[in-house]
C-alpha cells in the first residue's frame, strides 16, 4: 500500500491556497477566504488540485462538488484525504 504523511497533504494545500495572507492554515477557515467566486471557484479549484505538483503525481482525481460551496480547508483536506484511500494510499 503506497503511503502519504497528512504533513505533505496539508503542505500542498497550503502551497495552492497561496497563504500570504495569514501566517497559519486552520481547518476551519472558509475556503472562500482564499478563492472568491463561490462555488465555481472552489469547482475550479478541485482540477487546479489534480494537476497541482505532488498531488498530480499522486493520481489525485478530484471532481467539481468533492467540497461544498461553502466548505472548510478541513472539507477540503478531507475530500483529498477520502480521495487518496479510494484509491488504495495510505494517509498517515
Amino acid at each position: 500500500m503506497k503511503k502519504r504523511s497528512l504533513r505533505t497533504v496539508r503542505a500542498r494545500l497550503a502551497r495552492e491556497l497561496d497563504l500570504n495572507s495569514v501566517a497559519e492554515l486552520k481547518g476551519t477557515d472558509p475556503l472562500s477566504q482564499f478563492l472568491p467566486g463561490g462555488a465555481a471557484a472552489i469547482g475550479t479549484f478541485q482540477r487546479t488540485l489534480n494537476d497541482a505538483a505532488g498531488f498530480k503525481e499522486d493520481g489525485l482525481s478530484l471532481e467539481p462538488g468533492a467540497v461544498p460551496a461553502t466548505g472548510t480547508v478541513a472539507n477540503q483536506l478531507d475530500a483529498i484525504v477520502t480521495d487518496y484511500h479510494r484509491r488504495g494510499w495510505e494517509v498517515v
